[in-house]
């Protein structure tokens, strides 16, 4: 069951830990109903900002949508009217920002499969026309787009000799902020074995030093991951095997890997049925030498039932975390591992990012920046996007307090709440913190603790579900959901 506040969590961690942190977890919304929901990707602009895009199925544009402060705008098309952009639950447009500069990729069928781009420079309100990427050989297909700290995009994408043969990936850079794009080179000429994963979608990362294409090899139909470097900005590539687990399939898996540069480490996640069962991997490895440092399984099951996939990684030097989906039981979940003490080792796994309603929730993704996790997944019950968060917040284990202190009526509310503190240490800083769904502090009320007191807060000018916070001494110690109408 997902841990829903940190209370629950003080009594199941490690109690002689004097601190610990936990992850609160707001309830998942619909952003997309009426706009289909297919493999949904999200991304942060300026102030931390979410934008969510995703496909459609048959004949159908790409959608998206923008955090307005309380709530997502209504969804625009972004793909021009009249082109087709491929999208499957395994492959379909991506997505990349800077601060406010932020770029999607897709590949159509335009006289020949091809990639396109689009840029917008105000946070996804408005984007440029179309620009032509690959051009290679009209035989493009499978694109992913990443953006190192300057504000320069990448693309990694397969290119096919004549006839859809010899599948190669490559890569592509914009000098000039995505206006325009360099002959692409080859992320792949450096592997050995007779081709790459010719239906296995690409992806590629990038920081101030290393651009690092990840895909999966076929060597004589073992379906590896690889990672390929580059220290020169994009003109050539070297890389390795970093994948231990040598899955022999005569099949395409059709899935892809993903990856975080931490430092000198590169994180990278992917699905793999080499130990006989179909799981999420972690792999560690070092970018210096590309030495890798270990392969595990995220989240062990004993289950042959059990089946995951499509695993995704966000973080920074101190906290990342992954999501993925997972079969079982005849439905579809989706789940987090995360790790919040700098380390490269998974603390926390198979956190279930919705228990309120079990069945068709599919290819997450994840975003992270100041302590939030912002995180989206497809769900085939409503034929929507749901987006959610998760928000690192600091327990106290000394004071094991499970006592609940926090309650609010009504709620729903229309404008008007009435807060009750019980059961609070007096002679403390006690603060009252309203977040919005983003997880951005919305507003702080200092209380002057007497005993067992009633509140009351007027929100005439907000609606939608928030998060009310109780800190005691800068210590968050209950949580509950506050929704105004």
């Amino acid at each position: 069951m997902m841990i829903r506040n940190a209370l629950v969590l003080i009594m199941i961690i490690n109690l002689h830990c004097v601190f610990g942190q936990s992850l609160i977890f707001t309830t998942p919304v619909d952003i997309s109903t009426g706009y289909d929901n297919l493999r949904p990707r999200v991304v942060l602009t300026q102030n931390d900002i979410p934008v969510v895009i995703w496909g459609s199925a048959g004949s159908n544009p790409v959608y998206l949508a923008r955090y307005n402060g309380t709530s997502f705008n209504t969804p625009i098309q972004v793909s021009p009217a009249g082109v087709d952009p491929y999208c499957a639950t395994w492959t379909g447009p991506d997505i990349a920002s800077n601060g406010d500069d932020l770029w999607v990729v897709f590949d159509a069928n335009v006289n020949g499969y091809k990639i396109f781009s689009m840029k917008s420079s105000d946070g996804g309100v408005t984007f440029s026309d179309t620009v032509n990427v690959g051009d290679n050989s009209g035989l493009n297909r499978f694109s992913s787009i990443g953006a190192n700290p300057i504000g320069n995009p990448m693309i990694v994408f397969m290119d096919h000799d004549p006839g859809w043969a010899n599948p190669n990936y490559v890569v592509t850079n914009s000098l000039d902020g995505g206006v325009s794009w360099e002959l692409a080179v080859s992320a792949s000429n450096s592997i050995t074995g007779d081709e790459v994963c010719d239906c296995c979608p690409p992806e590629i990362i990038a920081n101030n030093d290393y651009q690092v294409a990840l895909f999966r090899n076929n060597e004589n139909n073992i379906r590896d991951v690889w990672a390929t470097y580059s220290i020169d900005d994009g003109i050539s590539f070297n890389g390795s095997d970093i994948d231990f687990s040598s899955w022999n399939l005569n099949a395409c898996p059709s899935s892809a890997p993903h990856g975080l540069i931490r430092g000198d480490s590169l994180l990278t996640t992917w699905m793999s049925g080499g130990s006989g069962q179909t799981r999420v991997l972690l792999g560690v490895s070092n970018l210096n030498d590309g030495s890798v440092g270990s392969n595990v399984e995220v989240s062990p099951s004993t289950s042959n039932g059990v089946v995951q996939n499509f695993p995704r990684i966000a973080g920074d030097n101190q906290v990342f975390g992954l999501v993925y989906q997972e079969y079982s039981g005849g439905n579809y979940d989706c789940y987090i591992a995360y790790s919040l003490n700098g380390n490269n080792a998974i603390e926390n796994t198979g956190v279930i990012l919705n228990d309120e309603v079990q069945g068709n929730q599919l290819n997450p993704d994840i975003a992270y920046a100041n302590g939030v996790f912002h995180i989206v997944f497809q769900d085939d019950k409503t034929n929507t996007v749901k987006y959610m968060t998760a928000t690192i917040s600091p327990v106290d284990i000394n004071e094991k307090n499970t006592t609940k202190m926090l309650s609010v009526y009504p709620n729903p509310n229309k404008g008007v709440a009435y807060i009750d503190l019980l059961n609070c240490p007096k002679g403390k800083s006690i603060e009252l913190i309203i977040s919005d769904i983003s997880g951005k502090k919305f507003n702080t009320i200092s209380v002057d603790y007497i005993n067992n007191q009633s509140i009351e807060i007027s929100m005439p000018d907000i609606k939608g579900v928030y998060l009310l916070s109780l800190s005691i001494d800068g210590k968050i110690r209950d949580n509950i959901k506050l929704i105004s109408e």
